[in-house]
């Protein structure tokens, strides 16, 4: 029975996919920096293109939101927003932003020989930097 049991479980995990969250910690490591990087400069660039806006104004402000990508560059569902800016159409064209940029890379061989999904947590800060209004994303450390 207990052997039954165990090959059950082992049998269960084995068909789990293996996980990792991107964080500021994480990201840190070299397997992870490359992707992190070519993500993070693909939407900051759609993101200071495509600046929200209402009115023709720029809306400015913060929030935190989390994406799950598989080893294809795909994501496994909608973005979601995991700390609001406080303003809903902020968030909701940040969430645009991200599902513009999709698919993202495939995970290079040394991502994919330890990972099948990634959740990305990131700050997202629209800002008006010098002179021009700019999307700046860094790295969030994981909930408690």
């Amino acid at each position: 029975p207990l052997e039954a049991e165990l090959a059950k479980r082992l049998e269960l995990e084995s068909q789990r996919p293996r996980k990792a969250t991107f964080t500021s910690t994480s990201a840190k490591s070299v397997v992870y920096a490359e992707y992190y990087n070519s993500m993070r400069n693909k939407v900051e660039a759609y993101g200071t293109q495509f600046f929200p806006r209402v009115g023709g104004q720029p809306l400015y402000g913060s929030l935190i939101v989390m994406v799950s990508i598989d080893r294809e560059g795909k994501m496994l569902s909608k973005p979601k927003v995991e700390k609001s800016s406080g303003n809903a159409e902020l968030d909701r064209q940040t969430l645009a932003i991200i599902q513009a940029c999709a698919p993202f890379e495939k995970f290079p061989a040394s991502m994919k020989a330890q990972l099948d999904v990634i959740d990305w947590i990131a700050t997202f800060t629209f800002v008006k930097g010098s002179g021009q209004t700019q999307l700046e994303l860094k790295m969030t450390s994981p909930k408690p």
